[in-house]
């Protein structure tokens, strides 16, 4: 599961690298990592932290359902921010609204 997990990382890291400043791939490569290991202590805590307070146990099940549900909608949670993001369209847009004639305004 390990290799699995590394080989689906590898497209992500290769584009980092490929946008990072050259000479830093290292460092790149050290805060991609540091922040998913980040990641996965913080969401290994917060899981606990929900179990505890929806009572499950190992046990009592019944607020599985909940759990589960909490869980997966807060994974469709960032498509709400999906809109935040500008398009490269719309960036070339603004660059062009902002010279005219050929003259930077």
């Amino acid at each position: 599961m390990q290799v699995v997990g590394e080989i689906n990382l590898l497209p992500m890291l290769v584009l980092a690298c490929r946008l990072c400043p050259k000479n830093i791939e290292g460092t790149m490569y050290a805060v991609i990592m540091s922040s998913i290991n980040f990641g996965s202590m913080i969401s290994t805590q917060l899981g606990g932290l929900l179990a505890y307070s929806l009572n499950i146990t190992e046990d009592n099940f019944d607020n599985l359902w909940l759990s589960i549900l909490i869980s997966n909608g807060t994974t469709l949670l960032p498509l709400i921010f999906i809109n935040l993001i500008e398009s490269k369209q719309e960036e070339d847009n603004s660059r062009d609204s902002v010279t005219s004639n050929g003259k930077t305004l």
